[in-house]
């Protein structure tokens, strides 16, 4: 074996060894990172609409406020309303996502477009409102059926005044639209985390600001 074949002999080696640990651990770790086993094997609204999921996500995060107070930072969530909690330059055209809950972008009904990008004529682009039940869930996903792809977020009582705070993706990936499956292959995992973490963060700071406040209010 001659120099140029062992070296491409290498090259596939160590491709196959990073693989098998990317689908063995890395990518179980993605798929249901903070979820519990319940809540992965959990029947939740919406799973139904895709059939033969090849891609199916749960992933979770302890929230320190109730789930009233955490449905706001959701309803208001899209690029060019209060942003996505992640990677501002990569998602909200570089504009800093709120920290604030925004009057203005508390509305959400169904049929409504979530917008991930907008297109050259200013048109929302992303996924649409499937379903609402304030402030338990929303699902989101394709507009018409067959159903592709849907993603749900699910708002759960979790002892005193906490929320577990649910995000469960489901689609079926096909090599005809390859961006799409690259991107919820490796980059959604990345940016999910993000923004459910900036979410908890939000709803805590804010939650801990008028308990602050109306602890103030009562000693006046």
């Amino acid at each position: 074996m001659n120099k140029d074949m062992r070296r491409g002999v290498q090259v596939i080696a160590a491709a196959a060894l990073l693989g098998g640990v990317y689908l063995r651990w890395v990518r179980l770790w993605e798929l249901r990172w903070g979820a519990t086993d319940e809540e992965v094997a959990l029947r939740a609204p919406g799973d139904e609409l895709v059939r033969d999921p090849n891609l199916v996500a749960t992933r979770a995060v302890t929230v320190d406020a109730p789930p009233e107070a955490v449905w706001p930072w959701l309803v208001q969530i899209g690029t060019g309303r209060a942003g996505w909690y992640s990677y501002d330059r990569l998602d909200n055209k570089g504009r800093p996502s709120a920290r604030e809950l925004v009057p203005a972008f508390q509305q959400m009904e169904v049929g409504d477009v979530v917008a991930m990008s907008e297109s050259k004529e200013g048109d929302p682009f992303g996924p649409s409102v499937l379903a609402l039940d304030p402030p338990r869930s929303m699902l989101w996903g394709d507009p018409e059926e067959p159903h592709r792809f849907t993603w749900l977020w699910l708002l759960r009582e979790h002892g005193k005044g906490q929320t577990r705070l649910v995000s469960r993706v489901r689609c079926r990936l096909t090599w005809r639209d390859p961006l799409f499956a690259l991107l919820m292959e490796f980059a959604d995992p990345i940016m999910m985390r993000k923004s459910m973490l900036n979410i908890a963060e939000r709803a805590k700071a804010i939650g801990a600001k008028e308990a602050r406040q109306t602890e103030l209010s009562g000693r006046r």
